[in-house]
C-alpha cells in the first residue's frame, strides 16, 4: 500500500473501521496498513493510539510501529 501512487486515501476509513474488528489478526493487519500508507490525520492517529491499549500484544506492537512511521 505504501508504494501506490497516488496514495489510496479512500482506504483510510475502512482500515480505521477494521481496527475495531473482533479478530486480532485483522486489527493488526489494519494497523500495519495504516502505517504503510503514512497518512497522518487526527482520525488515524487517534485510532492507532486507542489500539495501543488492545488486549493482544501483537496488535499493540503494530499500532506503536504505525504511529512511529507517522512521526
Amino acid at each position: 500500500l505504501g508504494t501506490l501512487q497516488p496514495r489510496p486515501e479512500w482506504a483510510v476509513p475502512a482500515l480505521i473501521g477494521r481496527l475495531k474488528d473482533r479478530r486480532p489478526g485483522l486489527r493488526r493487519l489494519a494497523a500495519e496498513c495504516l502505517g504503510q500508507l503514512e497518512i497522518d490525520t487526527p482520525d488515524v492517529r487517534q485510532a492507532l493510539q486507542r489500539l495501543q491499549q488492545d488486549a493482544d500484544d501483537r496488535v499493540r506492537e503494530a499500532a506503536a510501529a504505525a504511529l512511529a512511521r507517522l512521526q
